[in-house]
């Protein structure tokens, strides 16, 4: 279900609709292709592409009228459910016709399903919408600029949809992701970001942090795998192929895995190294560093939670400072510079 439809038990919706399983789960979650595009809903461009059987969306009952029918069932009439029971496995027909027409609703008994990337593809909205306090997300998409340009056009699209729709802020560093025009390589495979989530009196909810954790596909020149290096000296694009090829040989499925292998270990790595580190300010309270804002943040985030999540992220946050990146805008220089200049009037 959603936050505008309601939710139901997975067991019940399987039961009403048996033929939704994992797997056609996932082949709705790439849907890439459907009239419901965001943006472009025009009768004309979605009459031909439904007369073309240019669609790969997917018709699923309503939890909301799931609901209802439970709730009807013992009262319902036998004229009630046999029009239920016919329209089961007879709605296929109509159900076309009303995607012909661009008739889909949220509010009818069958909803229309395509891929969330309508919207955005990262999937990173909805995860900001529910506030989460700390977000791993992997950016394995094409670049449409080039294989040495990093655009990051679908995170860009999904903070800017979060902060127009939500109000929420997230501060990135992206200079160490930056690919050098020359070697095409970057500096890190990862960026931790901090995630301003705004007051919402309304519902009882208080202004928050929380931490982002970008991992980006790329290449750093120190994997040292000799077949990722071959499929990279035979494909320029690697290791972003456009959506486009669909014919992976076996070396790009095994270079990939090897890749992300690599991407994930050395980030695990690197948060084990400043763990004795985070250990360390946990069992002191030193945090009169007000100089230095970013380094607050990292205090606040060890002492917030004691839990796994909150000390691997801090490690990782404490590494990104230490190598020069900044997630708290102009706003550092002008704190920084403030008390410079206090303490030089003093």
């Amino acid at each position: 279900g959603s936050r505008r439809l309601g939710y139901i038990r997975t067991e019940v919706m399987e039961t009403t609709q048996p033929d939704l399983d994992l797997g056609t789960a996932t082949s709705i979650s790439g849907a890439a292709l459907g009239q419901a595009l965001i943006g472009t809903r025009q009768s004309l461009l979605e009459f031909l592409m439904a007369m073309l059987n240019v669609r790969m969306g997917y018709w699923c009952i309503n939890p909301r009228w799931v609901r209802r029918v439970q709730r009807e069932a013992k009262t319902a009439s036998c004229w009630h459910r046999f029009k239920r029971l016919i329209s089961r496995h007879y709605f296929g027909p109509a159900l076309f016709f009303r995607e012909l027409l661009g008739m889909t609703s949220s509010s009818s008994a069958h909803v229309h399903l395509t891929d969330g990337g309508h919207i955005e593809d990262l999937g990173l909205h909805e995860l900001l919408q529910r506030r989460c306090k700390f977000i791993v997300l992997s950016d394995a998409t094409s670049e449409d600029s080039g294989p040495r340009q990093y655009f990051f056009n679908r995170l860009a699209t999904a903070l800017r949809l979060a902060r127009t729709t939500q109000g929420i802020h997230v501060a990135l560093d992206l200079t160490k992701l930056q690919c050098d025009p020359e070697t095409g390589y970057t500096q890190r495979h990862y960026t931790v970001g901090v995630i301003h989530y705004p007051a919402r009196p309304e519902v009882g909810l208080e202004k928050q942090y929380g931490y982002l954790l970008l991992v980006k596909l790329c290449m750093t020149g120190l994997e040292r795998l000799v077949d990722v290096g071959n499929v990279r000296a035979n494909n320029a694009r690697f290791p972003n192929d456009p959506t486009s090829n669909q014919f992976f040989h076996e070396a790009q499925f095994e270079a990939y895995r090897a890749l992300g292998h690599h991407v994930m270990a050395s980030i695990c790595v690197d948060a084990r190294r400043y763990l004795p580190r985070v250990e360390q300010m946990e069992s002191t309270d030193d945090t009169c560093l007000s100089e230095d804002p970013q380094r607050d943040l990292t205090v606040d985030l060890i002492h917030s939670r004691n839990t796994v999540m909150s000390r691997w992220f801090s490690a990782l946050l404490l590494c990104c400072r230490e190598d020069g990146d900044r997630v708290l805008g102009t706003s550092v220089d002008i704190r920084r510079s403030r008390t410079t200049h206090q303490a030089k009037v003093s």
